[in-house]
């Protein structure tokens, strides 16, 4: 990360006033064990030139309403370091997000898609850490060369199943709406059409001709090409692909772990086209609740500029910083560099509060469509109304 102005500025300002003696600044953190241990070592270093304390707190992985209720009281933290961004939308609602500081980043570092997701209304409020999605994961074994399109992947599953038993070939955790809109908005459906504003929450497209082609798709793997049962979950598919009992499932870099440890030779490739799926940032900003914001930024600032190759290295981030992107850590490590390739179609999640009205109703549709419960086109009708509803009730 080149030094900004902000940076500049604030270095100086601190040596010159030096008001760190007395301050402790608490970090809640949703990153892993070892990812938080490694934002403690870098916190210890600034605050040792700062004559500060800092605390590091890891934070249980889905309770993100904790710093709605704790912010305003007082006992919230003063800066959220690894949060995934689209759950920022409430706290910025709530008002308890501080915007950036001018110049606390330089936009040209960082994708455009990047910045969308930590911005509401055109201004910055957190910081984009790391990039995440998901990819086509592949047994070397079982699929030698992976797929370019669904049709191939499909054709591959079969002839496995057929050589080895069902269930073979593709599983994942098809029921899941995080994975699954990679198919929907590949074919052409799409959550909120973005506007000139940002997204129009009143413009749903998962009920359009692209969203029905792709659950027409989705439910023939599991109705017609019976490629996985209708109860498959992450588990289930996880569980074969580290027995070396399937060819090939999705998950993201959280999954390399595992996988790893059950001894298989994968590979990961971009998934098949037509693909665009989600992508996530783990963000960071500073509570407008905090009484020490100046030193929470200088903070902020030096984590954001000195961990994200540790990080990288602690638990597979992908630096969403373009030039960190670049180095040989990211660009010749062959668990990496497909992720960033898939980058290329990904669309960050929403970060507006009308989200949190699509994952249980998407969630739901997706499972009675597999279970032939439902067809596309009513899959497509129901699930917009459900959608609808729900955005209505949160205001």
């Amino acid at each position: 990360m080149k030094q900004t102005t902000f940076g500049i500025l604030l270095g100086a300002l601190l040596a010159g006033i030096g008001q760190a003696a007395s301050v402790h600044l608490t970090i809640w953190s949703y990153l892993t064990p070892p990812e938080v241990n490694v934002v403690q070592e870098y916190a210890n270093r600034w605050a040792q030139a700062h004559g500060a304390t800092v605390s590091v707190e890891l934070q249980p992985g889905s309770n993100f309403n904790e710093f709605l209720t704790a912010a305003p009281t007082g006992k919230g933290p003063d800066i959220i370091f690894g949060l995934p961004h689209n759950n920022v939308g409430p706290f910025y609602a709530a008002g308890l997000v501080e915007p950036l500081p001018a110049g606390f980043i330089d936009p040209s570092d960082y994708s455009k898609d990047a910045l969308n997701a930590c911005s509401f209304n055109g201004t910055l409020y957190s910081v984009p850490l790391a990039e995440e999605t998901y990819a086509l994961f592949y047994n070397k074994k079982l699929v030698p060369t992976p797929p370019k399109t669904w049709d191939q992947l499909v054709a591959i599953a079969k002839a496995l199943d057929q050589k080895y038993g069902a269930y073979h070939g593709f599983m994942y955790d098809i029921t899941n709406f995080y994975y699954t809109y990679a198919i929907i908005h590949g074919m052409g459906g799409y959550v909120f059409k973005i506007g000139p504003h940002g997204y129009e929450a009143n413009q749903i497209g998962l009920g359009n001709a692209g969203a029905i082609r792709a659950y027409t798709f989705i439910q023939d793997l599991v109705t017609k090409d019976h490629l996985m049962p209708s109860d498959v979950n992450y588990n289930i598919a996880m569980a074969r692909f580290d027995a070396g009992q399937l060819g090939m499932t999705i998950t993201g870099p959280w999954g390399i772990s595992s996988v790893q440890q059950a001894h298989i030779d994968f590979g990961i490739a971009p998934l098949p086209s037509p693909s665009a799926p989600f992508s996530g940032y783990q963000v960071a900003f500073v509570s407008r609740f905090s009484h020490n914001q100046q030193m929470a930024f200088s903070l902020l600032h030096y984590l954001v500029v000195h961990t994200p190759l540790a990080l990288l290295k602690a638990g597979h981030r992908i630096p969403a910083e373009i030039g960190f992107q670049k180095t040989l850590q990211v660009t010749q490590n062959p668990l990496v560099e497909p992720f960033v390739k898939q980058f290329a179609t990904a669309q960050a999640m929403p970060n507006i509060p009308a989200m949190n009205a699509v994952w249980t109703p998407e969630g739901n549709i997706l499972s009675e469509l597999i279970q032939g419960k439902v067809t596309p086109e009513q899959a497509a009708q129901i699930v917009v109304k459900q959608i609808e509803v729900g955005i209505a009730t949160q205001h």
